[in-house]
């Protein structure tokens, strides 16, 4: 048979729970973020009457929930103070993608970086023509997490609403 080093596998357990611990404090921060922001979005609706058939959280910062039967949509940044932006679909002209970048790297070797991410609303409203909702800001996280197809599917999900009502509207 062999030996058991008792020491060793002592050390070995006291390493892995100190390797473990900052990762498992971290997820549950993370959890209860969510759950916070979870919170916030269930009462949010219920107040405004919403029923979101479509919801995004991303980066435990931004959320988007489209209603289609009220044809609503609501963006909240979370911030110290959450900022709620509510759009109303009927009201919508066009919708577009903004992508602000820069180049970086010599002759042979030019890449493109991503400064900022907004999806911006056209509206008929003379008072506000348009809006503009952030999905990424460089100044605030260093790489893109696939916001780039999250924000491409929102557009195309909002545009495929947007003709439905003109649809509707031409019958």
């Amino acid at each position: 048979m062999f030996e058991i080093d008792y020491i060793t596998i002592g050390f070995a357990v006291v390493l892995s729970v100190a390797f473990m611990t900052p990762l498992y404090l971290n997820h549950r921060k993370n959890k209860k973020i969510e759950e916070t922001e979870n919170q916030f979005l269930a009462a949010l609706a219920k107040e405004k009457g919403l029923h979101f058939s479509h919801k995004e959280i991303w980066r435990n910062r931004y959320m988007l929930g489209l209603d289609t039967q009220l044809k609503k949509l609501v963006y909240v940044h979370f911030e110290e103070v959450p900022v709620v932006i509510e759009i109303d679909l009927d009201q919508i002209q066009s919708i577009e993608i903004h992508e602000k970048t820069h180049e970086i790297g010599g002759e042979k070797e030019k890449r493109k970086v991503t400064d900022n991410l907004d999806l911006t609303f056209h509206t008929r409203n003379p008072q506000r023509r348009q809006v503009t909702l952030e999905f990424y800001d460089a100044e605030k996280f260093s790489d893109l997490n696939g916001e780039l197809p999250l924000i491409r599917n929102w557009q195309s999900l909002l545009q495929s609403n947007l003709k439905i009502k003109e649809l509707v509207s031409a019958v």
